[in-house]
């Protein structure tokens, strides 16, 4: 995460249409600090003392025949930085986001103070905030739910918000492992358990409600592991995926079937709802 002493390299590439999921397979799979995504690019951070991730990172861009350009970022104060940039988020009268540097606000059903740091999930990205809102559709009272990729630990902290029972929040970064700790502390949460783990390493485990904000390659990657996480009737919400991409999800969603899905009409990125089939028992 960004602190007033180290500088960090910024790789910025421009956005293409057919961008996105391999840049977001790039984070996944190589040492890059975080990634933010503005309107024209998407950047990403890598400390100036990761020499060997830098060139593994622009070489990997250079295979891929990505564009980009880098540049070293000195040091500066991040924290005021962004509670000079960042507003709260309103989702109807459901949801209220704050950093805890904003003030509190009544009229909403449940505030979210979320510290913003460099894991994913501070609220204003339409694949949260509609997986905020398809989450209470679902009956989360006394569930178990699993987070993956839990980043800022936003969902998480929402789903015990919303009665789950226990919540287990992985994820592969330690960036985030660690952001979602600190928020659930922030939020005064106590059934959440947080994991530097991945779907495959969770099979054992049972859960009535899987939760996944992540990109199109894991999901289709993780599929099989992630149905049998999710115990028979249990539900899979997802998003991180553009519209035009729902057939590759429901095609890889084995024995999920398909529920419904929200659509950001501005953006065309949805959240999609499915469920795990449940097999009949045969009597004689």
């Amino acid at each position: 995460m960004f602190d007033n002493i180290t500088p960090w390299w910024v790789i910025s590439v421009p956005k293409k249409e057919t961008t996105e999921d391999k840049l977001d397979l790039l984070t996944y799979t190589h040492q890059v600090a975080g990634s933010e995504e503005r309107e024209d690019a998407w950047l990403f951070y890598i400390p100036e003392s990761g020499t060997e991730a830098l060139e593994e990172f622009e070489k990997r861009l250079q295979e891929m025949g990505m564009p980009y350009k880098k540049k070293l970022q000195q040091p500066k104060n991040w924290n005021k930085m962004w509670e000079n940039s960042l507003e709260p988020v309103e989702l109807g009268t459901s949801w209220y986001i704050r950093a805890p540097f904003h003030p509190e606000k009544p009229g909403f059903d449940n505030t979210l103070i979320i510290e913003p740091q460099m894991a994913f999930g501070t609220g204003h990205h339409p694949t949260t905030q509609m997986m905020l809102l398809m989450m209470e559709r679902l009956d989360m009272q006394l569930r178990r739910v699993c987070d993956l990729g839990c980043g800022s630990g936003i969902l998480s902290i929402a789903a015990e918000k919303l009665g789950a029972a226990h919540v287990t929040a992985i994820d592969h970064d330690p960036i985030c492992t660690e952001n979602t700790k600190a928020n659930a502390r922030a939020n005064n949460c106590s059934v959440i358990e947080v994991k530097r783990e991945t779907a495959g390493t969770l099979e054992d485990l049972r859960y009535e409600i899987v939760l996944a904000n992540i990109n199109l390659n894991i999901l289709t990657d993780q599929m099989h592991n992630i149905e049998t996480m999710l115990v028979p009737g249990g539900d899979l919400l997802l998003s991180g995926v553009l519209k035009k991409n729902l057939g590759e999800i429901i095609y890889a969603a084995g024995e999920l079937n398909y529920i419904d899905s929200m659509v950001d009409e501005n953006t065309d990125w949805i959240c999609t709802h499915l469920r795990k089939k449940v097999i009949p028992i045969k009597t004689p």
